[in-house]
């Protein structure tokens, strides 16, 4: 503790900002030296400290990085040592690789050398501590610990001559899970096991963002570490390290956990507010941002103490009325407040993670501080995933097939949203800028000429003039008989506080580049089949390189593959359908695989073009045809394209147009970013639909759709939907166009009859999904359903259709409402915007509750609940007669045994069959040889197999992803598609049996295991028995909490596991395919023809173990290992653990250790903090925002329910909540025993004089402290830590009291003055009457004897008044 306090870590500005940039390199098993990293550190304005190699380099790295000197070495590795000997359980498994290992034969040189007694755990940290080896990983591990430091170390690891950089590791030693919260971040560099200190070779200079950053320097922007800062206005919460911060906490100070603090101060004229970032040991300030100066909370109160007051409003009723007013968007300030209540209970109560500290205090820390990890994780899933600012919450996609409408409708959406002015002044300002790395970098002159050449001739292109933008009012590309323009996903900002029009370029690495053309190369250079080759690298190539499969062009392909309609023969049908070796056979006569200059040097980099003035859009349209369409584009080397448009909307909105579907064997590499950003979760997925022909429209998409999982995912599990809502949307003013123009009658009846379409086109898009949902409901749940499933069938498409589903018939130009005067907002295209912004709202509010229920019931209501088993714990530890322990060997015994019969072997094999029989194997006796023979001659999907002439069969046979093609779907259909649905409910259906049942029957088996237990201590002490009301009531709190907090995890550990099944899937899948080997059938001479190779396909798909038992297999398989075994093995584990806190906590409270809990104030402590948790836990009650969490089946009782709500209301504990022994009874708030008469002692009035005992370290008094635990410290002469070590010199007799003693056998330190006299401080401020009324009760419990034996060291009689 003296030596953390002295941390003053070097400036690690450069560090910190290049970080980020270091990636695990790529893996090498040679032996070569590691390559001179000295350059590649100065392109980062970093190089290695000067550290000498004496041995203990190490620590003098460690000791120079967090406190810039080395001097502190020694000491630290003494610390370390000391560390590591009581916790040989923990580490001795990392230890055995240096001591069994590499450092085995200098070990036992030492042994007979007698400078170590053995060469084992013990024997290498005397070598460690006598400098005769080296520090490694573990004690580093330690350091970070001792010192709640971070570690982050960059390691040159062995590297090929041959290669360009050398390979840098970055790694990173967190001490979080144990400390809480870091006190500063070092860098350390490793190389050929030295270390040594990673500085900065020149100063950083502070600037309003980094230089070269890609921020937008916009007000109220805090430009930071990505890791560390997440770039936000100041009007939201601002992140630093994952915690919001408000203008509030900034005004005082919040330490970000890394050695530095924000603070933010009025600027010198005071029209400003700047954020400095302040690091603690130095004092040196550098300033992040200036913000136009606004109203701040101001910093907050400090009370007599020194100790922040407590920002939890003082009544239940204030914080009640701001989460009615706020509703579900007071989450993040209900998570923040509690994380601050839990921080603040830590650092009170000094709270560390020791898995090894079984002590009360020690047991304790072990919980509380799992509470605070948690709520740092759903803090941060909180920011990233369900928040207004997130881009889940934000995102609408359209998705349809080739043609039906999309980057029309998402043209007009932008131009309806553009600010007005955007385009002025006159004339074009163009700003161009290339990053890479966050750095700012020039463009070559070269590649900017080839560009601007390459732009010249695309604009002469025929294509261009005649089929792109042919009305010259697009933004994003559109085309008239040339299909769907690009096949990239194009994403869309439509933000109200950007000030101009952005184009953002981001370019895939030269790595992954180089790694496809160079395997496409080889491929070619070898001479390998088609069939060889990975399809998705052959068409990744063809982007890369310019090419395209169809000779006529890019310009004539659409963006799914497959031609558009205006060129949809069957000549150029079945010359798609052999694709793949078309691909292949382009490449070959290509010849080169080297990429355009102006795209070589744009590789890894981002480009950020800015547009103001006349003319923004002809030009962005220009730069979109450059780097999107055609041959000249080279577009896959972009891995992004995003348009940031200046919003006149009053909240952001993001769109994404996503291309048209199509078969992935058409064009798998295109496909795959399909499918890839379908896979992301949104808000909103709008299904573009042709009105003209909706049914045949809608059926492709919705098969792709289908497939892609997504009607399954929204009738899954609502905490997993990936997807916000599901709408279709069609056009009305190109489905009523032909028939006003067509229509001779007069004004009136053309607007009726567009009047009439419209109501129509949104009952069939309604009618269309409902039954599609009815059919895919019907065949995946119960085929052959009774009446009453078919009605619960019914009830839940009708949920599914009422809160998942929204259909829109939209004037997309506006002509139609327009021509007509027809009122009707929500036909209008700020009618379908307005829309999509109000269903970004509640899908913010479907997420912000589901977290926040998280919240309650992970950290919450466990929190409450040790506090209020702290009230009854002091009320046991106070008992005058002596209980024996409990025996948790009898308890776990029985435990053990209940969970041995419930998860046995024979058990998850029937629950097991039983899920099989009911939900595979029906699927599987559908995979017939006749019902394989219906899909191939029959249905229209499957057209391009059984089509005379088509290849397409033999293609995707050969193909190396046959999971991909259409080949699962005609072999196995029922069960790639009708299987997941229903596994997933029959899962979840077993969670009774796997996690309620167990629970509630350990639960009832322990209490009558602890019931016997009363007993017999009712027995020892028959005249006390009316006091076991709180040693019954504290086993059955921790019992019940035990079993409701396991139930929830658990059910949330069972749907993930049920989820995962979906994911795996696919490899499952391509696993089983790929043992079938078919490509061979398509190689078998004696199989031509498509009809015989679906005829062979048949034959393996239903043989006795074909694809459709091994599917089922690979099922089984799962399920068992992925879910019965996790549940099966995991939930006796975490019932144990749960149920051996309340256990080690009883038998701590009856043997009296409780006395460094209230040393150290902490049942005073835990008081405040009980009503604070009381007053948060009653106004989420009161404001329904969670409901779930507080009802009869969350397992939450309506006793300790209203036990909180009574605690809530309180307004002095200390007086008000004395005479309770239930949840009245917290921390240290204790009943006073009445004393029998015949245990009154007449006390003399007059007593000799006597001076009164104190510590001899840190001078405490008797009467504040415990006298019962003064011990000496353990002295071995001479010191094992270091020679000549300052506890040589103390008296071995002398007693000192038990914080002291705790404080050195622990840190090897004498225990600083300054602690306890905070301590008593702490004491004195608390809550009023408390730490009087603590000792008064300590006293007034004890024993006889032992009450007359401290009068008698009463001298006077101020010192008998105070007894």
């Amino acid at each position: 503790r003296r030596l953390r306090q002295q941390l003053n870590p070097l400036p690690s500005e450069n560090a910190l900002a290049a970080w980020g940039r270091f990636q695990r390199p790529a893996d090498y098993a040679g032996s070569a030296p590691p390559k001179d990293a000295r350059g590649l550190l100065a392109t980062q304005r970093l190089r290695a400290g000067e550290i000498s190699g004496d041995g203990r380099c190490q620590f003098s790295a460690f000791s120079r990085a967090a406190f810039s000197t080395v001097e502190h070495a020694d000491e630290l590795r003494a610390l370390a040592v000391a560390f590591l000997r009581p916790r040989q359980a923990e580490y001795d498994d990392a230890m055995q690789a240096y001591y069994k290992g590499e450092c085995k034969a200098k070990l036992s040189a030492l042994v007979k050398s007698q400078k170590i007694k053995a060469a084992d755990y013990s024997g290498f940290l005397d070598a460690i501590a006598a400098g005769e080896e080296w520090g490694n990983d573990v004690t580093l591990e330690a350091l970070g610990v001792l010192m709640h430091v971070e570690v982050r170390l960059l390691q040159n690891l062995p590297c090929p001559s041959a290669w360009a950089s050398p390979r840098l590791l970055p790694l990173r030693i967190d001490p979080r899970d144990r400390v809480g919260t870091v006190q500063a971040v070092i860098y350390l560099f490793l190389e050929r096991k030295h270390y040594s200190t990673l500085e900065s070779y020149a100063p950083a200079v502070a600037t309003n963002g980094r230089s070269g950053s890609p921020m937008p320097s916009q007000s109220g922007t805090v430009v930071t570490d990505r890791e560390h800062d997440i770039t936000y206005d100041y009007n939201n919460p601002i992140m630093v390290g994952g915690e919001e911060l408000t203008g509030g906490e900034l005004r005082s100070g919040v330490s970000v956990g890394d050695g530095t603090r924000l603070l933010m101060e009025p600027s010198v004229n005071g029209e400003e507010w700047v954020i400095f970032r302040e690091h603690t040991g130095s004092g040196m300030r550098e300033e992040v941002r200036r913000l136009e100066r606004s109203t701040v909370p101001p910093a907050p109160v400090r009370s007599a103490a020194g100790v922040e007051a407590s920002s939890t409003p003082a009544d239940a009723a204030s914080v009640t009325a701001e989460l009615n007013s706020k509703g579900w968007r007071a989450a993040s300030d209900v998570v923040q407040e509690l994380f601050q209540l839990v921080s603040n209970y830590v650092q009170d109560l000094e709270l560390c993670r020791d898995d090894t500290d079984t002590s009360a205090l020690g047991t304790l820390g072990s919980a509380v501080l799992g509470y605070l990890k948690e709520l740092q994780r759903l803090k941060r899933q909180l920011y990233f995933t369900a928040s207004a600012s997130s881009q889940p919450v934000q995102t609408v996609q359209f998705v349809g097939s080739a043609g039906a409408g999309k980057s029309t409708l998402v043209n007009w959406a932008i131009k309806h949203c553009l600010r007005d002015g955007f385009d002025q002044p006159a004339g074009l300002e163009l700003v161009d800028e290339v990053f890479r790395d966050q750095e700012r970098v020039v463009m070559p002159a070269a590649a900017k000429e080839e560009e601007a050449a390459t732009l010249a001739k695309l604009l002469d292109d025929k294509d261009v003039k005649f089929c792109f933008n042919v009305t010259k009012e697009d933004i994003l590309c559109t085309g008239s008989g040339a299909g769907a323009m690009t096949a990239l996903v194009s994403h869309i900002f439509l933000d109200p506080e950007a000030p101009d029009l952005q184009l953002v370029l981001t370019y895939r690495s030269k790595a992954e580049v180089d790694e496809v053309l160079q395997s496409v190369a080889h491929a070619v250079e070898v001479g390998l089949d088609e069939s060889e080759c990975d399809e998705r690298a052959l068409y990744f190539a063809l982007a890369l390189l310019g090419l395209d499969i169809n000779k006529g062009g890019a310009s004539n392909r659409n963006g799914d593959g497959s031609d558009s309609e205006s060129s949809d023969s069957d000549e150029e049908k079945e010359e798609d359908e052999d694709a793949a070796g078309d691909a292949f056979e382009l490449l070959k006569q290509h010849g080169s695989f080297a990429l355009p200059e102006r795209v070589q040097v744009l590789l890894g980099s981002e480009r950020r073009v800015a547009f103001r003035g006349s003319g923004s859009l002809e030009k962005l349209q220009q730069l979109l045809l450059l780097h999107t369409i055609g041959a000249w584009s080279h577009w896959g080397a972009l891995a992004k394209v995003e348009l940031i448009v200046p919003s006149r909307l009053e909240q952001p909105l993001r769109l994404q147009d996503i291309p048209g579907f199509g078969d992935v064997g058409l064009d798998p590499f295109r496909q795959s970013l399909v499918t890839e950003a379908l896979q992301k979760p949104v808000s909103m997925l709008a299904l573009v639909l042709k009105g003209a022909r909706l049914e045949d429209d809608a059926n492709p998409a919705a098969v792709r759709l289908d497939k892609l999982g997504i009607f399954d995912d929204l009738f899954g599990l609502e905490k997993m939907r990936r997807v916000g809502k599901l709408a279709t949307v069609v056009a009305l003013d190109w489905d009523v166009e032909q028939y006003v123009s067509q229509d001779a009658n007069s004004y009136d009846d053309r607007r009726g009859c567009v009047m009439d379409r419209q109501p129509k086109k949104l009952k069939a898009c309604t009618k269309w999904f409902r039954a599609k949902l009815n059919e895919i409901m019907k065949k995946r749940l119960k085929q052959q359903a009774t009446k009453e499933e078919k009605e619960r069938i019914k009830e839940r498409v009708a949920v599914v259709v009422e809160s998942a589903f929204e259909a829109f018939c939209v004037d997309v130009r506006g002509q139609v409402v327009e021509r007509y005067g027809i009122d009707e907002p929500s036909w209008t295209m700020g009618g379908l915007l307005q829309a999509m912004l109000d269903n970004n709202s509640n899908n913010l509010q479907r997420l912000q509750v589901a977290c926040l229920e998280e919240v309650v019931n992970d950290c919450l209501i466990p929190f409450a609940t040790r506090l209020e088993e702290l009230g009854l714990i002091r009320e046991i530890a106070k008992f005058e007669f002596e209980v024996r322990p409990l025996k948790e060997k009898e308890l776990f015994k029985g435990v053990k045994q209940y969970f041995d019969d419930h998860f046995s072997t024979s058990a998850t094999t029937q629950r097991l069959s039983k899920v099989v029989a009911e939900v595979i194997d029906p699927r599987v006796d559908e995979c017939t040889d006749d019902a394989i023979d219906r899909r191939f001659t029959s249905e229209k999907e499957f057209e391009c197999y059984s089509k005379k002439g088509s290849r397409k069969l033999g293609a995707d046979l050969k193909s190396r992803t046959p999971e991909a093609t259409l080949l699962p779907d005609l072999a196995i259909q029922p069960l790639v598609r009708d299987t997941l649905l229903p596994l997933q409910d029959a899962l979840m259906a077993l969670g009774h049996e796997l996690i309620v049942a167990p629970a509630r029957g350990v639960e009832g088996m322990a209490m009558q295991i602890l019931e016997k237990f009363l007993e017999r201590s009712k027995e020892d002490a028959p005249e006390m028995a009316e006091h076991f009301t709180a040693l019954w009531k504290f086993m059955e709190i921790g019992l019940r909490e035990s079993a409701r907090k396991l139930v929830h995890d658990y059910n949330q550990v069972l749907a993930e596991r049920v989820a995962r099944l979906r994911t795996d899937f696919p490899s499952m899948l391509h696993d089983v395919l790929d043992r079938e080997e078919l490509p061979s059938i398509a190689k078998n001479k004696k199989l031509q023809g498509n009809l015989k190779k679906k005829v062979e396909l048949a034959r393996r798909t239903i043989g006795g173990m074909g694809i459709a038992r091994a599917v089922k297999n690979e099922f089984r398989h799962k399920i068992r290992q992925d879910v019965l075994a996790v549940i099966g093995k995991d939930f006796p584990h975490s019932f144990e653990s749960t149920l051996r806190y309340s256990t080690n906590m009883l038998n701590e409270a009856l043997a009296g250790n409780t006395k460094e809990i209230e040393q150290l104030n902490g049942f005073a402590t835990s008081q405040k903090a009980a009503r604070d948790v009381a007053i948060v836990i009653k106004a989420l009650h009161e404001s329904g925002v969670v409901p779930k969490c507080f009802d009869e089946c969350s397992g939450f009782s309506p006793q300790r329910l209203q036990g909180q709500l009574d605690l809530a209301d309180q307004p002095d504990l200390a007086e008000s909540l004395a005479g309770s022994t239930t949840i009245a009874s917290l921390s240290g708030a204790t009943p006073p025993l009445e004393r029998s008469p015949a245990r009154a002692l007449s006390l003399p009035s007059i007593l000799p004089a006597r001076p009164e005992w104190g510590c001899p370290n840190c001078g405490v008094l008797k009467s504040n402290t415990d006298l019962s635990k003064r011990a000496r410290f353990a002295l071995p002469r001479p010191c094992v830590l270091k020679a000549g070590c300052f506890c040589e010199g103390l008296p071995p007799e002398t007693e000192y009291c038990s914080l002291c003693v705790r404080w050195f056998t622990q840190r090897h330190q004498l225990r600083p003055k300054e602690k306890e006299r905070a301590r008593l401080k702490r004491r004195q401020s608390g809550t009023p009457g408390s730490s009087k009324r603590l000792h008064t009760a300590v006293h007034a419990s004890a024993p006889a004897g032992q009450l007359a034996g401290q009068l008698a060291d009463c001298h006077d009689a101020a010192s008998v008044a105070s007894l």
